[in-house]
Formats: structure tokens, C-alpha cells, sequence
């Protein structure tokens, strides 16, 4: 055999077992939602208003589906094998519409994009939302910050910053997990309340 054919053979023949060794197991990922509603009561008489949500912004390092966590100051972590069904903004703007929709407040509500008009425009930012593992026991810090729009003159009506901290059951990912539906449960409560007030 020619060294040239030798050489072809054998980077084949590597390749060929780069692909998994026998019996290897693939590396198990968990996938968790954020679905946690508020119990909202309707009110009894809806205003006339109709609602844009759009999607928050999510500030730097948590635009993503991957699990932040926090170990030591001024550094942010992610799980390895735990990670959101969809980015955290994702998921929240869809219950931000739901928690609406139940309120019967608006006359109309949709989620951005829409081809539907609306006079006001509720855009939020999800400043933070992590495991912090710095406190014992260790907690689920979210905050969140909500400006409702006139879309008419682009004036800003009212603007609020919502911050939560609740205690995980278990130092755990899905610990962290529970925690975070807890946390953004109470959230959406009062931030569907602020909205009506305002």
C-alpha cells in the first residue's frame, strides 16, 4: 500500500470513530416553561382602551433560553443541562396578554407584531431574572421594569419598576425553577394592577 493510500485509510478510518463510541449515552437536556398565572379577578365594567404588548427587552445576558445563575458578584453563570422552553421574554409577554385578557379591562388586546390598532402600548424590559446561589438558602431574583405609552401623542403615562426575590425550596435548578413561576406570578399580579390604575 502506498503511504499516500495509508494516509487516506487511517484519517477515514478516525473519522469513522469520531461519531460516538459504542454505547455512549447522548447528554440529557431538561427544558422548563415559565406558565404561572395569577388568579385575576374581572373588573366590572372594562374600559375602552385596546393594549399593544410587546415583547420586553431583555437586558444583557438574558435574551436567551439558557438558565442564568449567580455565584459570586459581578459574575453570571449558566446551567449546562437546564435550559428555557424559549427565551424568558418570550414566554412573559404571552402571559402579560393572558393576565389582560382575563382582567376584561381593555376593549381589545394584542401581542406585538399586530396589524391591530391600539392607543396604548405596554413595553416592558426584564432587567433581571437568575438563581442567585450567593444567599442561603439560595433565591430567584427577577425585576422587571413597565412603561404604558399614549401611541396616539407618545407620551409616557406611567412607568413602574417591579422587583421580586424569592426563596428557592432547593438549591437545584429546578428549584430555581418553582421559584422563578412564583416570582413572576406575584409579578404579572401586580403589574396587571398598576396597568388598570394607570
Amino acid at each position: 500500500m502506498k503511504m499516500r493510500d495509508f494516509l487516506i485509510a487511517a484519517t477515514l478510518l478516525l473519522a469513522s470513530g469520531c461519531t460516538g463510541l459504542p454505547g455512549s449515552k447522548p447528554v440529557e437536556q431538561y427544558s422548563y416553561t415559565l406558565n404561572s398565572l395569577p388568579e385575576i379577578e374581572a373588573v366590572k365594567q372594562g374600559g375602552s382602551e385596546t393594549l399593544l404588548v410587546t415583547i420586553p427587552r431583555a437586558h444583557a445576558g438574558y435574551n436567551t433560553p439558557q438558565m442564568a445563575y449567580v455565584d459570586k458578584a459581578h459574575s453570571l453563570g449558566y446551567f449546562a443541562k437546564h435550559r428555557w422552553a424559549d427565551t424568558p421574554s418570550q414566554m412573559i409577554a404571552t402571559l402579560l396578554v393572558q393576565c389582560f385578557e382575563r382582567s376584561s379591562y381593555y376593549k381589545a388586546i394584542s401581542l406585538a407584531p399586530s396589524p391591530v390598532s391600539a392607543n396604548l402600548r405596554l413595553d416592558s424590559e426584564l432587567v433581571r431574572l437568575h438563581h442567585d446561589f450567593t444567599t442561603k438558602p439560595s433565591r430567584v431574583e427577577l425585576i422587571m421594569r413597565i412603561q404604558i405609552i399614549d401611541r396616539n401623542s407618545g407620551d409616557i403615562i406611567a412607568s413602574q419598576l417591579f422587583s421580586n426575590s424569592t426563596e428557592s425550596e432547593s438549591d437545584t435548578p429546578y428549584g430555581g425553577v418553582v421559584a422563578a413561576n412564583r416570582a413572576l406570578k406575584h409579578t404579572l399580579s401586580a403589574i396587571s394592577e398598576f396597568t388598570i390604575e394607570h
